[in-house]
């Protein structure tokens, strides 16, 4: 498991595979990791990067912590 510093921001995905045993699914979530010592600058960027990244990724949930 990753672990970020406080003055980072990160994205990263998960796939994670749903279903039965009858029909199996694969699913991405948008992971984005602000620590809590980023600029505000920073932060104020995330939210276009994370349009960004989701549109060059095309997942399925997005998460933010």
């Amino acid at each position: 498991m990753f672990f970020f510093a406080d003055d980072e921001r990160a994205f990263g995905y998960v796939r994670l595979i749903t279903g039965d045993e009858m029909s199996k699914r694969s699913k991405f979530a948008l992971i984005t990791w602000i620590g809590k010592s980023v600029k505000p600058l920073q932060k104020a960027r995330v939210s276009t990067d994370k349009a960004f990244v989701k549109d060059v990724l095309r997942v399925s949930y997005v998460v933010s912590f």
